[in-house]
């Protein structure tokens, strides 16, 4: 397998990657069952994928967090994602800690490597730099 470095961030990632999306959703999507669906997360570690793209949205944040509790963590980078919350909901900041803790708990690990808010529409880019990315700057100094 090859490697790149991801972007500035100084992160080694393969240039092939495995999503975890999209109509398959790791065989989800086609009725293939979990232990199938964990089986390919296992087979593209083993063939030197290092880089799994999941979501809260894609449910499959908990088959990715199966095989990878079985190496160690630096071998892996782990991108997820959640949609923003509405800046009409009570505690907009909180509810996007929240979610980052529920695809922590589903991923099974104390961190991810890429965190991305999904599908942010314009008239949101105000509102997701002034009210949620200093709390997306907080959650990395904590190491999360």
């Amino acid at each position: 397998m090859e490697y790149s470095t991801l972007g500035r961030s100084g992160i080694k990632v393969s240039v092939a990657g495995l999503g975890c999306g999209g109509p398959s959703r790791l065989g989800q999507g086609t009725n293939k069952s979990e232990k199938k669906s964990i089986a390919l997360v296992r087979q593209a570690l083993d063939m030197g994928i290092n880089f799994l793209d999941t979501a809260a949205v894609y449910d499959t944040e908990s088959i990715v967090g199966s095989p990878i509790r079985e190496i160690p963590r630096d071998r892996v980078v782990i991108s997820t994602k959640k949609h923003p919350p509405s800046p009409h909901r009570t505690n907009p900041a909180e509810q996007l800690r929240k979610g980052l803790e529920q695809s922590l708990r589903r991923l099974r690990t104390d961190y991810v490597d890429i965190y991305h808010l999904h599908g942010i529409a314009p008239d949101q880019y105000p509102f997701s730099l002034n009210t949620l990315a200093p709390v997306l700057l907080k959650m990395r100094e904590e190491g999360k």
